[in-house]
């Protein structure tokens, strides 16, 4: 009960604040309300079934959710990926079935963001350490570089 209490709060809240905002035409803020809800109750919807931080986490690395993040460490070389991305797909299909029919852009995101980490290591290493520990278990998931799983944080707070 105590899991769910502030997703209803923020429900009871957001609700009578946007249909008041909508009433007053307030337009800027109503689209600022819808945000800071949309963030808010995001978090909280998040909240009620596990803890955020390693919820986000685990959706952003594993590939039962996406694939996108995992995908990144099956790439040696980006420009050739992005040539031959039909073929990419249905390779990483056994990854998620999401990657099967995906664009590359949140492939590339991660790819690029763990790539640019990859030259500022003491930045990357800083960056991955609170992320390592949840799933230490996962060998495979320590094999990747500090670059590669500090692109996570992209997706963990992507919801922001």
């Amino acid at each position: 009960m105590r899991r769910i209490a502030p997703f209803v709060l923020g429900v009871i809240l957001y609700v009578p604040g946007a249909l008041w905002l909508l009433r007053k035409r307030a337009g800027v803020a109503l689209i600022l309300w819808a945000l800071a809800g949309g963030i808010f109750l995001t978090l909280a919807a998040v909240h009620v079934r596990d803890t955020i931080f390693y919820r986000l986490f685990a959706v952003t690395i594993s590939g039962n959710d996406g694939g996108w993040h995992m995908a990144i460490t099956r790439i040696n070389d980006l420009m050739t990926t992005l040539v031959r991305w039909p073929k990419f797909m249905a390779e990483s299909e056994s990854i998620s079935g999401h990657m099967a029919i995906s664009p590359p852009g949140l492939v590339v995101l991660y790819y690029t963001t763990g790539a640019l980490l990859a030259h500022f290591p003491a930045l990357a290493r800083v960056l991955a350490r609170p992320l390592r520990w949840p799933l230490c278990q996962d060998y495979v998931i320590l094999s990747y570089t500090n670059g590669q799983i500090a692109a996570a944080w992209l997706g963990i707070l992507m919801p922001l």
